[in-house]
């Protein structure tokens, strides 16, 4: 889910690199005022022969709810905390994605990063 990279952003998206080459990509990135997001989910040994269709779903989910959460609070960990919290049982079943979140304003900028995704923020002073 890329869900807007422009409208009420005040962060201009520069390049992102989301390659699959599953049936189903289980990367996604969000932009939304000035919180952007990257999740890089991760498929389950298990093996089962719908795991990478579901691991898709996980994450889109976990975008969706990113980019609803991302409207009341300006707190990554807050983001993250309540996105998670609203997503529905059945994407929570043995799933797990790296997520990054980047939250910015006139002060600076908060990040919570879990796993290993990265957001890399240029601002006047560099990168």
């Amino acid at each position: 889910m890329n869900p807007d990279a422009g409208g009420d952003s005040s962060w201009a998206l520069v390049d992102s690199v989301n390659v699959s080459e599953k049936a189903f990509n289980e990367d996604a990135w969000g932009l939304r005022g000035s919180t952007f997001w990257v999740i890089d989910g991760a498929t389950p040994l298990s093996g089962a022969p719908d795991a990478n269709k579901a691991t898709h779903d996980y994450v889109e989910g976990l975008s969706e709810r990113l980019w609803s959460a991302s409207v009341r609070h300006q707190e990554p960990r807050e983001i993250l905390r309540l996105a998670v919290a609203s997503m529905p049982s059945h994407l929570l079943g043995g799933h797990s994605a790296a997520v990054a979140i980047v939250c910015g304003d006139g002060d600076g900028i908060r990040y919570a990063i879990l796993g290993d995704c990265t957001v890399v923020v240029a601002t006047d002073g560099g990168v």
